[in-house]
This record gives structure tokens, C-alpha cells and sequence, in this order.
């Protein structure tokens, strides 16, 4: 920043402190007791998270704060008990069918031609 800038921005400030009513106190306090912050980067308050042991841990830095939200929002999958030998499975609500060709014949006619490719990365206008 250059020196002009800052020079403008002391005096501002301290224009705006000489000139401020009783009220505008509290948002005085507030602007000195805060660190000033890149207006542009989003900033997550600190997280508190209550450990296994009940202690309450506090993450301030980004680290900290990645660390315990990926704890939060990925934990681990379950262990997987076995799945017993004599498990009776139901039996299928339908029988499985051939397609036929008529159905993808159609299927493919009610298909968009210039949509995106699906997985296999061939347009729909190919099948057409």
C-alpha cells in the first residue's frame, strides 16, 4: 500500500474518532479489539469441538480448522460385522427381462441429440 494511501487512511481514521458521537463507542471498540481481514476471503470463526476426553479443543488456524471439519463431515465409515451364512434373502419383487429392440429403438429416438455424452463420451446424435 502505498504511503499516500496510508496517510489518508490515518487521517480518516483519526478524523472519524474526534468526530464520533458517545454511541459510536462500542463500534470504535469493535474495530481496534477485531484484527483487520481481507475483505474479499470468506473467514470461518473459530471452532470449538469437545474431544472423547471432554475436553473442549479449539481450532484457530485454517490447519486446525480443516482438520476438525473433515472429522466432522467424513468420519470414518463403521466397522463391518460379517453378514451371517444362513441369511434368508427375499425373493425378487420381478423377474428380470430382455430388452427389446423396439424398446431401445425408442429409447434412443426420445433421447436430446446435442445434450452432453453420458460416461461412455458418445453423443446422443452418434446413436441417432
Amino acid at each position: 500500500m502505498s504511503k499516500e494511501i496510508q496517510r489518508m487512511k490515518e487521517d480518516h481514521w483519526k478524523e472519524w474518532l474526534n468526530n464520533m458521537a458517545s454511541t459510536d463507542i462500542w463500534i470504535a471498540h469493535k474495530y481496534i479489539s477485531n484484527p483487520g481481514r481481507d475483505g474479499g476471503k470468506t473467514c470461518i470463526p473459530t471452532l470449538r469441538k469437545t474431544g472423547l476426553d471432554g475436553r473442549t479443543i479449539q481450532a484457530t488456524t485454517n490447519k486446525e480448522k480443516s482438520e476438525v471439519l473433515a472429522q466432522a463431515l467424513f468420519p470414518p465409515p463403521p466397522t463391518v460385522s460379517a453378514v451371517p451364512t444362513d441369511y434368508l434373502y427375499p425373493e425378487p419383487v420381478e423377474k428380470w427381462t430382455a430388452i427389446t429392440k423396439e424398446q431401445l429403438t425408442q429409447t434412443i429416438n426420445n433421447l436430446s441429440p446435442y445434450k452432453a455424452p453420458g460416461p461412455d463420451g458418445v453423443a446422443n446424435i452418434v446413436f441417432q
